[in-house]
C-alpha cells in the first residue's frame, strides 16, 4: 500500500525490491532481449514494467533490458496500441 492508502504500482514495487536489496540493481544483470552486459560508461539497464504498470501483482513478470531495447519495446507497444485503435473504427 502507498502512503495514500492505494495500491502501489508495479514500478513502485520494483523500485522497493531494488532499494531493499531483494532484487539486484538492473545494471548487474544482462539485457533480457540482446544480452548486453553493462560496464561503467555504457548504456544503462532498467526493469521494464511496460504494460504492467498498473498491475502490482505482476511485478515479478518484469525483465531487465538495456535502454536501447527498452526504447524498441516502447515503440512496439505504441504500434500495438495504434493498430488496436484502428481496428475499432
Amino acid at each position: 500500500m502507498t502512503a495514500g492508502g492505494g495500491s502501489s504500482t508495479t514500478r513502485e514495487r520494483v523500485d522497493e525490491h531494488v532499494s531493499s536489496g531483494r532484487w539486484p540493481h538492473p545494471n548487474t544483470r544482462s539485457c533480457h532481449d540482446c544480452g548486453h552486459v553493462w560496464f561503467s560508461g555504457e548504456r544503462l539497464h532498467e526493469y521494464d514494467v511496460g504494460g504492467l504498470e498498473r498491475l502490482p501483482d505482476r511485478h515479478e513478470d518484469v525483465h531487465v533490458v538495456c535502454v536501447l531495447c527498452l526504447q524498441q519495446r516502447r515503440l512496439v507497444r505504441e504500434e500495438d496500441v495504434a493498430r488496436a485503435s484502428r481496428r475499432h473504427w
